[in-house]
């Protein structure tokens, strides 16, 4: 295969609320105070489905010797929102810390690195936090004078991407399906009163949903994130027994405009009902 034949990788995720307690979380950290945290069971699990994810992206750039880049579509981390009790450490220094080591298996052999700002609550005013962790690595794109920024449009191999991190997609059922069609829509509308090209994907996150238009639209696929976060008391507030939508997407972008799409997703468990029978 050629230079002129090769694809290039794209790896998009997002959410992984590093230093929550339902987050991301590597083998071990050690606290400010000597203590150390380990992760829990249901967190081993998504520790491992985290690195086989990594392990495709990876495993797909060698089968083809060609390079990947890595999208983190906002709120890779935690911070310490809304009174919760749901973090590891309410110390923001541990927080980026429990960041750096759940993002660096899938960077640290990355082409580029671009970082999407999450939401104010989550990673601070401007995306500070996150702005801190993105710096990290030498591979992450600036925006400027950024390390992150609010919406990328990239073209891959001449497939255009708009990804940002907040989008109107539904919460429920029912709702979900006509949130892609919306944002669809506004994308056309955008593209043509701004003299922009229609893009080909438009991904959106925050809402842990997966969600796809599929080819619903000739002309534009809308797809929402699934996350690296199990279900928070938050969500078991507003929708008891909800399931977490868990995972990440690979495309293989190829030189004639055309791409592949590997959805990557992992399914938790419910509990089984509490059973109860006549003695």
């Amino acid at each position: 295969m050629s230079k002129k034949d090769k694809p290039i990788i794209l790896a998009v995720s997002s959410d992984q609320h590093a230093g929550s307690t339902v987050g991301l979380f590597p083998s071990s950290i050690t606290l400010d105070d000597g203590d150390q945290h380990r992760p829990s069971p249901a967190q081993k699990w998504m520790w491992r489905n985290w690195l086989f994810y990594i392990s495709k992206v990876k495993s797909l750039a060698a089968d083809y010797d060609t390079k990947y880049i890595a999208v983190l579509d906002g709120d890779v981390i935690e911070g310490n929102h809304h009174r919760t009790a749901q973090v590891v450490s309410s110390n923001e220094t541990t927080q980026m810390r429990i960041a750096e080591a759940v993002l660096n298996p899938l960077l640290q052999d990355a082409d580029q690195a671009y970082f999407l700002r999450g939401t104010p609550a989550h990673v601070g005013e401007q995306a500070r936090l996150e702005e801190k962790v993105a710096e990290n690595w030498t591979n992450t794109v600036k925006d400027g004078e950024n390390f992150t920024r609010w919406q990328l449009m990239l073209d891959v191999n001449g497939t255009i991407f708009d990804i940002a991190h907040h989008g109107s997609i539904g919460r429920l059922p029912w709702t979900k399906t006509n949130s892609v069609g919306k944002i669809a829509v506004g994308a056309i509308i955008d593209a043509y009163e701004n003299f922009k090209k229609i893009p080909n994907v438009v991904i959106r996150a925050h809402f842990h949903q997966y969600i796809d238009s599929g080819e619903n639209f000739r002309r534009i696929r809308v797809i929402g994130m699934p996350a690296w976060q199990l279900i928070t008391g938050y969500v078991n507030k507003n929708n008891p027994g909800a399931v977490a939508d868990i995972g990440g997407l690979i495309f293989v972008c190829w030189p004639d405009k055309t791409y592949d799409l590997d959805v990557v997703r992992f399914f938790p468990r419910p509990s089984p009902p509490v059973r109860v029978r006549s003695s």
